[in-house]
């Protein structure tokens, strides 16, 4: 794959289709959906802030890191990834930020890559027209992430915690990627089997008082399990047993997130289910 350091203003100008007049701004409306950031930005948040946010919650809805793409799916502006290649090959959490007047550009590394390169999601300065570009981006040119975490509590501006919740554990997940016969919706015995799956862990995991099966999700080639609690470690101890067994478990592999989903920096470790049958 080609390499080059993507040139703020006429990468932009570039990504944006900026061919208004001079003094005109382009109009929020005229981007699809798809395209905008979905989150709402704090009344005390920084421009810098809410563009990492936004870049993060991106990446992650169309399918860059080990989460399932929630979408909507958008592609790259040429030769786009399936969902399927896309998966698993960025971190979840931006590592640099820079301007790139008039909008934003923020840098995501490889996953478990010691490289110099990176990608880039690019978006306008009223966070829309949000793009995942082709090329790749030297990490020299990131920039730093900007201190955040005072702007995005105050944005969020919780209720203090309760006696009841002051103490309440952070919810974990443990997410089951198994693949299907097939690239799209595998035959009636993989939906059978992944549908058996979630009801036979939906009884484990209450009986073992871990946490809940949120269900599962089929397609692209893959059926995915969601199962929330206190500890992703319990979740897993709980259900390898069954999961490991399963006619689908060939190839898989679940991720055991330590953190909520709106935790862009939450610890994620991926665990193959066949290497430790």
């Amino acid at each position: 794959m080609r390499l080059i350091i993507i040139f703020m203003t006429l990468a932009f100008a570039e990504v944006c289709g900026n061919t208004q007049p001079p003094g005109e701004t382009k109009a929020a409306a005229t981007f699809p959906p798809e395209r905008r950031c979905r989150l709402a930005r704090g009344p005390n948040e920084s421009p810098e802030c809410f563009a990492v946010r936004c870049a993060e919650d991106f990446v992650r809805r169309n399918g860059y890191t080990v989460e399932a793409a929630t979408g909507p799916i958008v592609g790259e502006s040429v030769d786009s990834p399936t969902l399927e290649q896309r998966r698993g090959t960025l971190e979840r959490a931006a590592v640099g930020y820079r301007p790139s007047p008039p909008g934003h550009l923020v840098v995501f590394k490889y996953s478990s890559s010691q490289g110099k390169t990176a990608r880039a999601v690019t978006m306008s300065a009223s966070f829309d027209n949000l793009r995942v570009q082709h090329q790749d981006f030297l990490l020299a040119g990131a920039g730093s992430v900007p201190k955040c975490a005072a702007a995005n509590a105050s944005a969020s501006a919780p209720a203090p915690p309760t006696s009841a919740t002051a103490n309440a554990p952070v919810e974990q997940a443990l997410i089951a990627h198994l693949p299907l016969s097939d690239k799209r919706f595998g035959s009636e015995a993989d939906v059978s089997a992944c549908q058996a799956l979630e009801r036979a862990h939906e009884t484990e995991i209450e009986n073992a008082r871990a946490g809940e099966m949120d269900g599962n999700e089929i397609g692209q080639g893959e059926c995915t399990l969601f199962m929330y609690g206190p500890s992703a470690d319990k979740l897993l101890d709980v259900v390898s047993r069954r999961l490991r067994s399963s006619r689908l478990a060939k190839r898989g592999w679940v991720v055991k997130r330590y953190g909520s989903a709106e935790d862009a920096r939450a610890k994620e470790v991926r665990v193959d289910l066949e290497v430790a049958r």
